[in-house]
């Protein structure tokens, strides 16, 4: 018989709310793309794509509790980003644990694949250098202490997907979306016992009987990685594909596809890999005189109307035309201000609420 997976409850009554609840700081923001762009703050150097004349939309929510910061992030546009190892960030000491609820992203660090998507959860170390592209939608991340969940970078994984299937993955699931709902609906309160019930779950998450219970879930596991990192290594070469894949690693074709279907498909993640990768070169060298043609012949494209393509429908927009003339940072983590400021009280507000950054663990 199935096991029943019971919601914990955050409702509590009148009568014990000061024993029961905490306190919460919140902040949000509403503004449109160009609006955002002035209020950059030196963390994760972001690009907005440019979106063929839509303005775009950028709209935050934060709350500050205990020691964690939590954010709820909606944009309608591509962000690209990069975190190297020298940029100072005041969340470096955090983890941060996040999902999807719509939208997606896709990014690498060193020749590792990160893909995130609806239906699972992510735990990921914030000083993790890495770049990628976040396509829109709707985001929830809660920055975690490493000090209260034990985590050491020596020893523990830096990027860990939790599937909704799994027990870990389900019970992250529920946590967050029950925080994120009450605090939406509350705003100043929250359970005490809400963030504790998380930093349980996170610590289990990175307990090695935890991840490895399944050993031939793990198996497969560790044979997808093998297999995206094989990608990642070849794609500037045009004769990768499912051919070679299998070649390289002895695996049957119905397992192979089993493991890419819900990337649409061998064929569909490779040229999505070499789309991506192309515009992370495109934004840091796009005004540059033949960027282009460069950046296309670099990752296997087989003519120019190919890579046109693969770009547009991936981005929305031609390659050159992604990137604006002069680039502007921006930075996801901005806090509250009105809706369309003028770009001197932008800057002022910028500098003000950086110190918000910097919490106490």
């Amino acid at each position: 018989m199935k096991a029943r997976v019971f919601r914990p409850s955050l409702i509590t009554t009148s009568a014990k709310t000061s024993e029961n609840l905490v306190p919460v700081t919140s902040s949000h923001l509403d503004v449109t793309m160009e609006a955002a762009h002035d209020l950059a703050i030196a963390s994760l150097a972001t690009t907005p794509t440019e979106q063929n004349g839509d303005p775009g939309f950028f709209r935050k929510r934060s709350w500050q509790v205990n020691g964690c910061l939590l954010v709820e992030s909606e944009a309608n546009f591509s962000i690209v980003g990069r975190r190297t190892s020298r940029q100072f960030n005041p969340l470096d000491a955090y983890l941060v644990l996040h999902r999807f609820v719509r939208g997606h992203s896709l990014g690498h660090f060193d020749h590792t694949s990160i893909q995130r998507r609806p239906g699972s959860v992510y735990l990921m170390d914030v000083e993790l250098p890495r770049e990628g592209v976040r396509h829109g939608g709707l985001l929830q991340s809660i920055y975690l202490p490493k000090s209260r969940i034990g985590f050491d970078s020596a020893r523990h994984t830096r990027f860990l997907e939790l599937s909704a299937a799994t027990y870990i993955g389900n019970r992250l699931q529920v946590e967050m979306e029950t925080v994120f709902g009450y605090l939406k609906r509350v705003e100043t309160l929250l359970p005490a016992n809400a963030i504790d019930r998380l930093l349980a779950y996170v610590r289990l998450a990175f307990d090695p009987e935890a991840q490895h219970c399944d050993i031939r879930k793990h198996a497969r596991d560790v044979l997808f990685d093998r297999i995206c990192v094989y990608i990642e290594t070849h794609l500037a070469s045009p004769s990768i594909g499912v051919r070679t894949i299998l070649d390289q690693f002895g695996v049957s074709r119905a397992s192979l596809f089993r493991m890419f279907e819900a990337h649409g498909g061998v064929r569909s993640y490779i040229m999505d890999r070499r789309a991506l990768k192309a515009v992370m070169d495109l934004s840091r060298t796009s005004q540059e005189r033949g960027s282009v043609r460069a950046v296309s012949e670099r990752y296997g494209f087989s003519t120019g109307a190919n890579f046109n393509r693969a770009i547009q429908r991936a981005y929305g927009n031609s390659p050159g035309a992604l990137f604006p003339v002069t680039q502007r940072v921006f930075s996801p983590l901005t806090m509250h201000v009105q809706p369309e400021p003028r770009v001197e009280d932008a800057r002022s507000i910028g500098q003000d609420l950086s110190s918000k950054l910097k919490l106490s663990a």
